[in-house]
């Protein structure tokens, strides 16, 4: 052990026995007792080497029961782009990756960080950032008339060579650091691409494009390359005061998960630079978890995608084999390896491929792999349940806290959430679409339907800048019809859902849509400068309760289609 490593490892020793005498709490004591693995002591310095073979040297060093900390000294760490991971932890018992306020910069397209398998983990205190970012962004200095090919000059903090490949592509308002109202917003779109001058590219494209000169362009050359973070199959996973400046996917991806806290996570574009987005793709998107998912006091800004996405995922029925076996499929067609299958005592539920509505509920007695997932059913089907019609595992659908949280503005939508969820306390601005989107979708084949969720609380300004008919909180269904496009559903999908003292100003859509839903308080709202949106829409609604929401200017409560709307004490709310 060299003498810079003693230095550092007993300054931070010191400071984490401060740490723990301050708190006194059981887990915290326990830490003390961890084996320290320092990433020094195995050549990964922060000095402009590549640091990626020493730290997985010390990776390979930690005991996988008893406790371990792989410990990071302050500085700047560099990664090459060699592997698929660069830190790759898996199997280890109450492991923790502290970063010391560590910076760690990534070339090319490797994963940063996966976390499997390792219950009671603890990752906090680092930065990821990306050299040059996995996306550029520049100014349109000429655009053909026929809208089918562009001169960009790209900044110069995006070198380009004319080698690159666009994934998608976007118009900012560069003067705001967001995505201008009612712009483009493309995926797939480039033909071909060609460098004519220093940092500037002809882009030609497959379809019309309607950019004109002036116009700020973001040109994402990843979007689901690698994620800052990767979590898979983890129980008790705790992620603190962690900042990622960019990444060519998502911040923060989970699989599988049970019981997942994340606290003071800011997603960001790096400070002083002029980059509009920070990573290509969502921020906090966790599938298929369990438990309770707690996300509290973050700030997510930047992203090409959602902010944060909890959800659980759809099969759909293939076939029915008797009235106890059944075979299911993915929305991709993927095969179904040993652990993606539905775990034995799971609850599914079943809901019909017309309009998502339920059709009954089993649980799982046994399943088995292949090219479609076969399950056995410790109960008979409801006899209504036909192939096609979807099933979703109850027992993957976790209980969702977000709080205190800042969302000042991105590509897509701020939170989507499904059941048992509550989003209070948070401000957004300046989302695209929707700020809370409370979705079943079954062309995505994301679920379930909404159920006992509330919305209080939140500050809401300047979303749905696309500007198309929806709401800056929406509740609804999508469905899939016979030529596989999709649609609003109108059955009855979601069930007790309360919006309660939140404050909307200037949403360029209505303020809350509601639609296939059933059980509804809206309460207490206050809606401001809707812009000759309607205040409220009721589509497909069955007993809804509209309490004491105020409205400045005046504006339209619009009901269609809805049965057992109850109005009452409402300022400004005009039928």
């Amino acid at each position: 052990m060299h003498k810079l490593h003693r230095r550092e490892l007993l300054a931070w020793a010191a400071n984490g026995a401060l740490a723990i005498a301050a708190r006194h709490t059981p887990a915290r004591l326990a830490y003390a007792k961890s084996a320290v693995v320092s990433v020094a002591d195995f050549g990964a310095l922060p000095d402009g080497s590549d640091a990626g073979p020493g730290v997985q040297k010390a990776i390979q060093r930690l005991p996988s029961r008893g406790g371990s900390i792989l410990h990071f000294p302050p500085g700047i760490y560099r990664f090459g782009q060699k592997g698929n991971y660069v830190m790759d932890i898996r199997g280890i018992e109450q492991f923790e990756l502290r970063g010391g306020g560590a910076t760690f910069l990534f070339e090319g397209t490797p994963g940063p960080i996966r976390i499997g398998n390792c219950p009671g983990a603890l990752l906090q205190g680092f930065t990821i950032d990306w050299k040059r970012p996995p996306f550029s962004q520049g100014e349109v200095i000429e655009a053909e008339p026929t809208g089918k090919a562009a001169l960009i000059l790209v900044d110069p903090e995006h070198p380009v060579d004319g080698s690159e490949h666009v994934k998608a592509l976007a118009t900012y308002d560069r003067e705001k650091n967001i995505m201008a109202v009612r712009g483009i917003d493309a995926g797939d779109v480039v033909e071909k691409l060609a460098r004519v001058g220093d940092q500037r590219l002809r882009v030609e494209f497959k379809r019309p494009l309607s950019l004109h000169k002036g116009d700020t362009l973001v040109m994402r050359h990843e979007v689901y390359a690698a994620n800052g973070i990767t979590i898979d199959h983890c129980s008790d996973l705790r992620l603190m005061d962690i900042t990622i400046h960019a990444a060519p996917g998502m911040a923060i991806s989970g699989l599988g998960c049970r019981n997942v806290s994340v606290q003071n996570v800011r997603v960001m574009p790096a400070p002083g630079s002029r980059r509009l987005m920070s990573t290509t793709a969502d921020g906090i998107h966790l599938t298929s978890c369990s438990g309770t998912v707690d996300i509290r006091n973050c700030l997510l800004s930047g992203m090409g995608d959602d902010c944060v996405n909890v959800q659980g995922t759809y099969l759909r029925v293939q076939s029915i084999i008797d009235a106890r076996t059944i075979t299911v499929s993915r929305r991709d067609s993927r095969p179904f390896s040993a652990k993606d299958l539905i775990p034995a005592k799971d609850k599914v539920d079943f809901d019909a491929a017309t309009t998502l509505e339920p059709l009954g509920h089993a649980f799982i007695a046994e399943s088995t792999g292949g090219p479609s997932e076969t399950l056995r059913l410790q109960n008979d089907l409801a006899a209504a349940i036909r192939p096609g019609d979807y099933l979703i595992d109850m027992d993957e659908s976790p209980s969702l806290l977000v709080a205190d949280c800042t969302f000042p503005g991105n590509r897509a939508r701020g939170v989507l959430a499904h059941s048992d969820a509550t989003i209070e306390r948070c401000h957004f601005a300046n989302q695209f679409e929707e700020a809370i989107l409370l979705l079943a979708d079954a062309w995505w084949m994301e679920g379930p339907s909404a159920d006992r969720v509330s919305v209080k609380d939140n500050v809401i300004e300047g979303v749905e800048r696309a500007q198309r008919p929806s709401g800056a909180i929406r509740v609804g269904a999508v469905v899939v019809d016979s030529s596989g496009s999709s649609r609003p559903s109108n059955g009855l999908v979601n069930h007790n859902v309360a919006v309660v003292g939140n404050t909307i100003r200037g949403s360029y859509s209505a303020a809350i849509h509601a639609s296939a839903t059933t059980r509804i308080r809206i309460e207490q709202n206050r809606i401001e400068g809707s812009d000759d949106q309607p205040a409220i829409v009721m589509d497909h609604v069955k007993d809804a309760l509209i309490v004491g929401n105020t409205c400045r200017p005046a504006a339209a409560l619009k009901i269609t289609n809805s049965d057992g709307i109850k109005t009452k004490s409402n300022q400004g709310l005009v039928l």
